[in-house]
């Protein structure tokens, strides 16, 4: 059942699937999904700044890794995917933005994964106190509320992380 607010009906999966994804992921700080556009934004927090060289060089390795995973398991090639970045005073904001109709939680955790690697600490993350079973199961449950968000995806919701509590808005 949709709820309205601001006169744009809100799906509960698509709330759902916002907070799934920053429960399951604590490194994730942000999340922007705009059903008009299908485009779902990640965002992610490093205590660094990254100089155009380092952010192209993280960039490629992103893209590469994407379109190995996409053709490993024969996936359609993305209908949009773009990563960006803005520095500033010992902090860099990157973000994904990619469609809702290709995109797969297993996606979001190579990503993770891959940043995990190249900065370790200066990841901003949450700490995350899930189970491995808790962990697979909210992978599925973001993986099922994805699909359906393609059929009815309701109105666009920002959700953020703040020390620990989830902040869903419906913009």
């Amino acid at each position: 059942m949709a709820q309205r607010s601001n006169g744009w009906a809100t799906s509960p999966r698509s709330v759902g699937t916002l907070i799934a994804v920053l429960v399951r992921y604590p490194e994730v700080s942000s999340l922007d999904f705009v059903p008009g556009d299908g485009l779902l934004t990640l965002s992610f927090c490093l205590r660094t700044e990254l100089t155009p060289a380092t952010f192209q060089a993280l960039r490629d390795r992103l893209h590469e890794a994407l379109e190995t995973y996409r053709a490993l398991i024969r996936a359609p090639e993305p209908i949009h995917c773009e990563f960006s970045q803005d520095s500033m005073q010992s902090v860099a904001i990157l973000t994904l933005t990619r469609d809702i109709e290709t995109l797969t939680v297993e996606e979001v955790g190579m990503v993770i994964e891959i940043l995990r690697d190249e900065f370790g600490q200066d990841l901003v993350a949450d700490p995350n106190e899930l189970a491995e079973d808790e962990m697979l199961a909210q992978e599925e449950t973001i993986q099922a509320t994805l699909e359906s968000l393609q059929e009815s995806p309701g109105a666009r919701l920002f959700a953020l992380r703040d020390e620990g509590r989830v902040f869903v808005f419906n913009t």
